[in-house]
């Protein structure tokens, strides 16, 4: 089962208000870097994906 951009949203704000909450919460940053690097990464393939269909149905 493949997680979401969605659900990876949710889990970045979340981690974002542990940071900021937590007297810890520098300890969470790698976590949240890298889901910041995996939504990009996902947004970047749907819009890919979206390039090539358009191309594929060009007469």
């Amino acid at each position: 089962m493949q997680v979401t951009i969605e659900e990876l949203v949710l889990y970045q704000k979340y981690i974002a208000k542990a940071i900021q909450s937590r007297s810890d919460g520098e300890l969470y940053i790698p976590i949240f870097e890298r889901l910041e690097r995996e939504i990009e990464e996902r947004h970047l393939r749907v819009d890919t994906k979206s390039r090539i269909a358009a191309i594929a149905q060009m007469s």
